[in-house]
């Protein structure tokens, strides 16, 4: 019995070599995740213009979620609430701030478990930038509402 092997039968033999020494190599070892020492981050967010029905359900202490990526991403410290408003060009084009009835500027303070990242910091895997909108649950209300603010607590 005459073996024949070509140039292509080992190429595909390497190729599948490989891929399970690769395969079985990074299973082992947690996903290639890098141990990280967490801190506390002070994090803002601010919206200028939210029903003002939401704000009572609003609450320090109250555990803050992301609503879309899912996962625990603070505890509110502080709300500050003030009149609601928009800001609209007027008859000259110039923008014009006007008050917006029944909606409540909406400042919340939290204090959140994460590390620093090069852009931002990473809660829960996922990296959050300053000037983020992020779908959120906080205390028993809902919100979209942009990051404003990240500083490691001191």
């Amino acid at each position: 019995m005459k073996l024949k092997v070509n140039l292509l039968d080992i190429l595909i033999l390497a190729v599948v070599i490989a891929g399970l020494v690769w395969f079985f190599g990074f299973r082992g070892k947690g996903g290639g995740e890098v141990a990280y020492e967490e801190e506390i981050f002070v994090i803002t967010y601010m919206t200028p213009s939210y029903p003002g029905f939401v704000t009572p359900y609003l609450s320090a202490g109250d555990s803050v979620e992301d609503f879309i990526k899912g996962g625990v991403i603070g505890t509110i410290t502080g709300v500050a609430v003030s009149e609601g408003y928009d800001v609209r060009a007027g008859t000259d084009g110039v923008l014009v701030k006007s008050p917006k009835e029944d909606y409540d500027q909406i400042e919340l303070m939290t204090e959140a478990s994460g590390r620093k990242a090069e852009n931002g910091v990473v809660m829960n895997g996922n990296t959050y930038l300053v000037g983020q909108y992020v779908t959120m649950r906080a205390g028993e209300g809902k919100l979209y509402i942009m990051l404003t603010g990240i500083e490691r607590k001191n």
